[in-house]
């Protein structure tokens, strides 16, 4: 049984309420291989945890475990020499259970453990047969009239376990074959991005903007810092014949005034042209001055940025820099040429205090930090009041607290009039957050440098980490497939790997400030913009093995498109870089 706090409270129900003998305990990995091939009574399973939790390999908390007959201390698992943390076995093990040969091999295990040759005549030519009271249904001993008997049937069972309800009597079929399959490395190199190139595209700004990859409808969404918006198209040309060929068509938004001064006329407040703006100018009750409530894009959070989200065939904008404080929902389809600005949809009053300073999503569920550090979290609701659960994944690499929808929300998707729950874990405003529905993460991080990790459903804190006062930490990603995370400190230039749990993996020195992050889905590479230049690192040990070729000006920002074919970098002059790789389907493999 695992030797941690979950997996000894496994292991003390499962043994009357103490630990099981030092002998009996699962220790090492080696002993229990060896066992399981030559003895046919021994028999284990992969548990979940063998895939992505490294803490159930170690007896953190510190527990006698006793000795084993051989003088063998009982503490954390010992691992196969080709492994040399409990973290780097665990990734492997993912790699191996996500590699095509598994994929191309998987109904093997589903007849044996649900199929056809689970029972019968087929599990005995498949060695795949045990004790009779492990199969479902094979004794009821609530029915024996000898409680002796009775109680050693339950004894047995419920120590030993039984086997799954057979599902199938013929054959799983196999796995249809992917498009293209995806090589695995346990020693990611250069090689991997050798084939990369970049398109330079000068958008209508003059200054820094961020860009929102739509899912539905081929649509690609920048935004300034001033809130003007444009929707251009994007496709991917899925015959594209040579390695040479640009393997996408970007049609820039036309439905703007000038090639040059879009930010200029959102300055003077001249709206006689095309440009649409979000709440970036609001009417002041007294008089007719306006106040420009700009998105701060150029702030070490980059906070400000509005959130976007895909309602139905509706793209909707969820905007929280606002003069009067509250939550404003507006759809961008809905401007009408010559307005002053996007109409309002839906507002939602935020009477806490301080302002709200940054927002994130994931799912149904919306984070927003304020000045004063209180943490607010929604549950998203359809206006026909069922909630919205699980349907929308986010993408949660972007550095500047905005997420892109990747799926559909739903139609008529709306904000509560009030938060789920209020989290006042901090003492300080709230410079960065991070949310993950799949790992039921929240992490918070404040001006004194404190990081706090809590339960995104209930707001119950799990970790705590302390920076030491450091007010610079900010660029908050969480990985996909493992739940860890990373954070950049700007005042001690490092990059920071942390588990769920709050243990530290790895940091790593950046010479050159950092401006964006963003980590690819499969968790396994970082890369950091700094200046004009873009850096490969590898995760967990944060080694750069790989850089980009620099961009003309420097980078405010990395986005990658929902399916990582290609990556953008936008720059502070308005131009856009997207990259592709000739090589492969895919940007990296």
């Amino acid at each position: 049984l695992p030797s941690t706090a979950v997996g000894d409270h496994v292991g003390i129900a499962s043994v009357s309420g103490r630990f099981d003998y030092p002998n009996r305990l699962f220790h090492g990995i080696q002993a229990v291989w060896k066992n399981c091939m030559e003895s046919g009574t021994d028999v284990k399973e992969l548990i979940p945890e063998f895939f992505y939790m490294p803490d159930f390999l170690k007896n953190s908390n510190g527990f006698d475990l006793g000795t084993t007959s051989s003088g063998l201390v009982i503490g954390d698992v010992e691992l196969p020499p080709w492994a040399k943390t409990a973290e780097e076995f665990i990734a492997i093990n993912r790699l191996a259970l996500e590699s095509e040969y598994v994929s191309q091999n998987l109904h093997h295990w589903i007849d044996l453990i649900f199929g056809y040759k689970q029972r019968g005549p087929e599990s005995v030519k498949a060695c795949n047969t045990f004790y009779f009271l492990t199969y479902e249904g094979a004794v009821d001993y609530t029915t024996l009239d000898d409680p002796v008997r009775a109680e050693a049937v339950r004894t047995q069972i419920e120590n030993f376990g039984q086997t799954p309800p057979q599902l199938l009597t013929t054959p799983h079929p196999q796995r249809n074959p992917p498009a293209f399959t995806i090589p695995i490395s346990l020693e990611p190199n250069a090689d991997l991005f050798s084939g990369i190139q970049g398109l330079v595209q000068q958008l209508p700004y003059n200054g820094a903007y961020h860009v929102y990859p739509m899912l539905s409808g081929n649509k690609l969404v920048t935004i300034n810092g001033y809130g003007e918006y444009l929707i251009h198209t994007f496709k991917f040309n899925e015959e594209s014949g040579t390695s040479k060929s640009i393997p996408f068509r970007f049609d820039i938004d036309n439905n703007y005034s000038s090639s040059s001064s879009l930010s200029y006329l959102a300055q003077e407040m001249r709206f006689y042209g095309k440009t649409r703006l979000l709440l970036s100018l609001k009417n002041i009750t007294a008089g007719n001055r306006r106040l420009n409530v700009k998105f701060n894009l150029h702030e070490d959070s980059i906070s400000g940025l509005p959130i976007l989200v895909e309602d139905g065939s509706e793209i909707k904008a969820i905007i929280y820099k606002t003069w009067n404080n509250a939550l404003q929902v507006s759809v961008l389809e809905g401007f009408e040429t010559g307005s002053a600005m996007l109409p309002c949809t839906q507002s939602v009053d935020y009477p806490r205090q301080g302002a709200i300073t940054c927002a994130q999503i994931s799912g149904p569920w919306l984070a927003c930090g304020t000045e004063t550090g209180l943490v607010s979290v929604w549950r998203c609701t359809s206006q026909s009041g069922f909630d919205i659960v699980g349907s929308l994944r986010k993408l949660t690499r972007s550095v500047t607290s905005v997420i892109q929808g990747t799926e559909k929300l739903g139609e008529n998707w709306v904000l509560p009039s009030d938060p789920n729950f209020v989290i006042d874990s901090h003492l300080s405003q709230i410079k960065c957050l991070a949310v993950n529905q799949i790992f039921d993460l929240l992490i918070s991080v404040c001006a004194r440098g404190t990081i706090a990790v809590h339960h995104l459903k209930d707001g119950k804190s799990t970790t705590t980490i302390n920076h030491d006062g450091d007010a610079t930490l900010s660029h908050l990603l969480i990985s996909e497939t493992s739940g860890n995370f990373v954070v950049y400190s700007k005042e001690k230039a490092e990059i920071y790997l942390y588990t769920i749990t709050g243990i530290l993996l790895g940091k790593s020195e950046s010479n050159e400030d950092v401006s964006s992050m963003v980590l690819t889905k499969d968790g396994r590479f970082l890369l950091c913009a700094s200046q004009n230049s873009i850096a490969v690192k590898t995760l967990p040990n944060l080694q750069t093995i790989y850089k980009l070729k620099e961009t003309p000006t420097k980078i405010t920002g990395l986005q990658w498109d929902p399916t990582e074919r290609v990556l953008f970098a936008f720059l502070e002059d308005g131009k856009l870089v997207i990259y592709w790789n000739t090589k492969n389907k895919l940007f990296y493999l």
